[in-house]
């Protein structure tokens, strides 16, 4: 749980867009820069 408040705060919340698995996949990307593109990417779909 803490890992999931460090990577993703407050301010960032896609909890209408995304579901625990993809939070899941998406915590395990170290690259900041790869995280944000595929949270991104779910903008466009």
């Amino acid at each position: 749980m803490r890992q999931f408040y460090l990577t993703f705060p407050i301010l960032h919340s896609l909890s209408g867009e995304l579901t625990w698995t993809h939070y899941k996949h998406l915590i395990r990307l170290e690259d900041p820069d790869k995280r944000a593109f595929y949270i991104n990417m779910t903008h466009l779909t």
